[in-house]
């Protein structure tokens, strides 16, 4: 109600508020746009029913391409046209000429952010390493894929290089 009223009074069981409003508000009537991420069946369906765009952090483009046909399927059955739900991608990138070290420093960032092999998480998210090369047509595929955003963090000690690594030798490549 924040969101969507200019002032609020509500009085609940933990929290009550009188004549509360928002110094800034979201853009659409509706409230900010909900983006949920999730694969597995209950995510996709609450996705199709509550989401205005799906978030997955998925370990390929063709894995991302098969959850997306499985989340068509879901907007259908909610009778709503798939193309209106946003699709985007969360990617971990490493790019560096010297392929062997771009991997280790993957393998560091990643174990020691999860703490969990880098096989297992390998398996589960989306992590690439290598060149500018091997990393844009990773990108590319995922938008081949019908990734419509892609949100990027590097797995490297050096985010201000692999930033600038990417803003020259990828975005270039990749905008629109």
């Amino acid at each position: 109600r924040l969101w969507t009223e200019p002032s609020v009074t509500f009085n609940g069981v933990h929290f009550q508020l009188n004549d509360i409003s928002l110094g800034l508000r979201p853009y659409r009537e509706s409230g900010i746009p909900l983006w949920i991420a999730g694969s597995v069946d209950n995510a996709l369906r609450r996705t199709a029913r509550l989401g205005d765009g799906w978030f997955p952090n998925p370990p390929s483009p063709q894995i991302f391409s098969e959850q997306s046909l499985a989340l068509d399927s879901f907007i259908k059955e909610m009778g709503k046209a798939p193309e209106v739900l946003h699709r985007a991608v969360y990617t971990t990138l490493n790019i560096n000429d010297d392929v062997t070290q771009a991997e280790q420093e993957m393998r560091t960032f990643i174990e020691g952010y999860y703490h969990t092999p880098f096989d297992v998480m390998a398996k589960r998210q989306s992590v690439c390493f290598g060149t500018a090369n091997t990393c844009l047509e990773w990108i590319k595929d995922f938008m081949a894929a019908g990734a419509q955003t892609l949100v990027v963090r590097f797995g490297c000690p050096d985010q201000v290089g692999q930033l600038e690594r990417f803003s020259e030798e990828i975005m270039p490549h990749v905008s629109a």
